[in-house]
């Protein structure tokens, strides 16, 4: 669910498309590792924790500039 407030974001027209759509991208396909493969290795939770961090970074930036617009 990483993608939700990008998309809220892009609805909302503070943000363009690129951003919500490969925000999905990557969490179709952290998803789909998540279920495809049955013994995960050492490199998917750094994907997956560098993907979260990121985000989160994203997200406050993103609130940070709504604050600056008002």
């Amino acid at each position: 669910m990483a993608f939700l407030p990008f998309v809220i974001a892009w609805h909302r027209k503070v943000i363009g498309w690129r951003a919500p759509a490969v925000y999905a991208a990557l969490s179709a396909t952290v998803l789909g590792f998540a279920i495809v493969q049955p013994k995960v290795n050492a490199w998917f939770a750094v994907a997956v924790w560098t993907f979260m961090i990121t985000t989160v970074v994203h997200v406050l930036l993103l609130d940070r500039s709504k604050q600056q617009i008002k």
